[in-house]
């Protein structure tokens, strides 16, 4: 028998996942979700879409993908496999948008209209141990309006130094001290993280990790001479340019070769590739391609600065750098320690560019490094695993809550 239903709020939203590929933790940790023999029934809420942003964005409201189940004028419910469903909404909000910006997000999860539509999902799907997954802060206020019997938080990163909020540091902190105080448990994926939410019932950090299998293809042996240096992810303020301008300078018969959006940071990356001929960026990979991409890396490298947001990050790349057989040279940053002999970890920007020449020398002396690199990442780094832990954890504390009840009742 199927022990629990999840309700869950992700990062991110299943049309995104759809999008670039399921390939962020909430991503790959619901593809783990739905297979598990504990889980009976899966409901994916999207973040409700504003008339304003689907103008901006030129896009539609609808992740259009699977049958619906149930729709209104503004809403609708959708199935996509055997035990997943996922809702689509829009709001008719212009000015409030334009006006509060990402503080709509909070807002609109407080709203009835929103609250009716899960409340009508949740008894058409018919779910009945009903534990909500929020990894979206900024989606606490629709706890107060739901009937749920558990409530996890799973802490994707320290919205209070995350760059772009800045400006909405109060309402997030506010939104913690929630969290704090209900959640029966609060997973994160870094250790700093875990110390800020100390105070909660149950807190456990867990990192994140990697599909071992899907990166088979990226392992190389090296025949020949160039050298290929790569970064994988979203380029924005958490790089080192200054660090990485070091690095493109010294190894100039180097390639450096950044894959990823380009969310911020174009006035630097503009001049950087103005500067030198060794240095390109690709712009946005759909995850359904980076094996293959990843492939045409020999070394991989993590520049980031090391402050309150990146020590509150575990990032994704460090696993899948090892799955696909690349040694790593990293700046000390949170998280990075312990994972594999084969990632390099740097406390100053000269350790940072002698650390890529050792990694040149290994690579030289031994062309099937890859696979000595892949077995070195213990199975417990594989998204299979933490997403056991995470449910075995959601049981743990969802049997103690009816115990807890049982016992309260017969005092």
């Amino acid at each position: 028998m199927k022990d629990i239903d999840l309700i869950v709020f992700p990062f991110h939203d299943y049309k995104k996942w759809l999008k670039e590929g399921f390939r962020t933790r909430d991503a790959h940790l619901f593809e783990s979700y739905k297979n598990s023999e504990f889980v009976n029934k899966v409901l994916v809420v999207n973040r409700p879409v504003s008339i304003a942003e689907m103008v901006a964005k030129k896009s539609s409201w609808k992740t259009n993908h699977g049958e619906v189940v149930y729709k209104e004028n503004n809403w609708v419910l959708m199935k996509t496999d055997n035990n997943v469903y996922y809702i689509d909404m829009y709001i008719k909000d212009v000015i409030k948008v334009i006006i509060e910006r990402k503080q709509w997000w909070d807002r609109i999860f407080r709203d009835e209209r929103v609250a009716d539509a899960i409340n009508k999902s949740i008894s058409l799907i018919g779910m009945k141990s009903k534990c909500i997954l929020l990894q979206n802060p900024m989606a606490v206020g629709i706890l107060e309006k739901l009937d749920y019997d558990t409530f996890v938080f799973d802490a994707i990163d320290n919205w209070v130094y995350h760059p772009q909020m800045n400006r909405y540091s109060d309402i997030i902190r506010k939104n913690y001290e929630f969290i704090i105080k209900n959640a029966d448990a609060v997973f994160t994926v870094s250790k700093n993280l875990e110390y800020f939410f100390e105070k909660s019932k149950y807190v456990k950090c867990i990192s994140n990790g990697v599909n071992k299998e899907y990166f088979s293809e990226s392992i190389s042996i090296k025949d020949n001479d160039t050298i290929n240096i790569g970064y994988v992810g979203k380029i924005q303020e958490r790089i080192d340019f200054e660090l990485v301008e070091k690095c493109i300078s010294v190894y100039k018969e180097c390639n450096f070769i950044f894959m990823g959006p380009v969310l911020n940071c174009r006035k630097k990356i503009i001049e950087l590739k103005k500067k030198y001929e060794n240095v390109k960026f690709t712009g946005d990979i759909h995850y359904k391609d980076l094996p293959k991409m990843m492939k045409k890396i020999d070394i991989a490298i993590m520049p980031h600065k090391k402050n309150k947001f990146t020590d509150s990050m575990n990032p994704i790349k460090l696993y899948e750098y090892i799955a696909a057989g690349k040694q790593l040279v990293t700046t000390n940053i949170a998280g990075v320690d312990g994972i594999s002999p084969y990632v390099y970890i740097s406390n100053n920007d000269s350790e940072f560019i002698s650390y890529i020449q050792f990694a040149i020398d290994e690579l030289k002396n031994n062309t099937k490094l890859g696979y000595k690199i892949v077995k070195s990442l213990n199975e417990k780094y594989t998204w299979e695993y933490k997403s056991q832990e995470i449910i075995n954890d959601i049981l743990l504390q969802s049997r103690r809550k009816v115990d807890d009840i049982s016992n309260n009742t017969y005092v």
